[in-house]
């Protein structure tokens, strides 16, 4: 009989256990889910998409990034100014990044089928050689002191992307027909430019 009490009460108090343990667990459980709500909601009223500081930090890799395409005021060469935005997936390459502001470039800004720019290659001192291709059909954009100044600044100031604050070059090297040479008189490609 004292064994039977014994295992009834054993039986008895596992099962209070097991409810008990099951409440600590279903407690947690709906604690878990207040704190996400009460960020969710947070969020909602301050205009963010991101949950936690870190986030807001480091963008998802897939997340477009924008990218400025520059140029200079025809008023103040020596003004720099945005000539328009791109977006560019935050997970591309260097490379691939460049390749899209140099399409970008001579699709939107210099709108000739002959003046061909290319990205010939980045160095491990991070200077990115580019070649403008057809000297005939770029010399148009080289014509008098102002508009060497404002081409020359749109291809350099967009390459550099000075504001940007991600992994970047650190400077541009400029090839005509592949070599280095000096042929517009009011904008010298000799020297490298370095973006600090």
């Amino acid at each position: 009989m004292k064994l039977k009490i014994s295992i009834i009460a054993m039986v008895f108090s596992l099962v209070l256990v097991g409810c008990s343990n099951e409440k600590i667990v279903k407690e947690k459980d709906i604690a878990n889910k207040n704190e996400i709500q009460g960020k969710i909601e947070s969020q909602e009223n301050s205009g963010s998409n991101e949950i936690g500081s870190s986030e807001s930090v480091n963008p998802d890799k897939d997340e477009d990034i924008e990218f400025k395409i520059y140029t200079a005021d025809v008023d103040d060469t020596n003004k720099i100014v945005e000539f328009k935005t791109i977006n560019l997936k935050n997970d591309s390459s260097i490379e691939e990044k460049l390749n899209e502001l140099l399409v970008t470039l001579k699709k939107d800004y210099f709108k000739d089928e002959k003046a061909s720019i290319f990205l010939e290659s980045i160095d491990s001192k991070g200077i990115a050689t580019i070649n403008l291709v057809d000297k005939e059909a770029w010399s148009q954009y080289f014509q008098g002191s102002t508009g060497g100044i404002i081409s020359q600044s749109t291809i350099i100031e967009t390459l550099l992307q000075r504001e940007y604050e991600g992994e970047w070059i650190k400077g541009i090297n400029v090839l005509i027909d592949g070599k280095k040479q000096e042929v517009f008189d009011h904008a010298p490609f000799e020297e490298i430019f370095y973006r600090q």
